[in-house]
């Protein structure tokens, strides 16, 4: 019997209905990330999964087959030097226009990425933090409050100058 299994597993394996690649594997982390679910500029729901920046909206094709279109945004976009970090925390300007993005990994580093025009304004890296783990823009959208962690697991409280 395990002779004849074998044998319709190898055809089936043989000839697949279709192909299947797989891009991404995503999960939100809501357990320890807290407060990670935001709207944006363009009234997207944005959400952090691993090394991902996913963002929900209303689709508007009506053949599609979801009513939900999904986008995505790596963070790290320089392809060839790339590690994917993860993504530890994320926070929008008062304006909702420029989206803040933190990471953990050897060295932290922040990310800032301009909404409405989907471009990379900045990146930083923090070597004194191996992960970022809240931040807050300031009313005046001018300074940036980070709270990390050190490699040797002590807090760390940053003031960074941001215009």
């Amino acid at each position: 019997m395990p002779e004849i299994q074998l044998e319709n597993d190898e055809l089936e394996a043989a000839d697949p209905a279709c192909k299947l690649e797989l891009e991404h594997v995503i999960g939100r982390r809501a357990y320890d990330r807290h407060n990670n679910v935001k709207i944006d500029c363009l009234d997207r729901i944005i959400y952090c999964a691993s090394s991902l920046m996913v963002f929900l909206q209303d689709s508007i094709d009506p053949n599609a087959e979801s009513y939900i279109k999904q986008t995505f945004l790596r963070p790290d976009v320089d392809v060839k030097q790339s590690i994917s970090p993860e993504v530890s925390c994320f926070t929008l300007s008062d304006d909702r226009r420029r989206l803040f993005i933190g990471t953990n990994g050897v060295v932290a580093a922040l990310y800032v990425w301009e909404i409405p025009t989907n471009i990379q304004m900045e990146k930083m890296e923090l070597p004194q933090i191996s992960m970022i783990y809240c931040m807050k823009v300031a009313f005046d959208s001018k300074q940036l409050l980070i709270i990390g962690v050190t490699p040797e697991f002590v807090g760390s409280i940053m003031f960074l100058d941001y215009s």
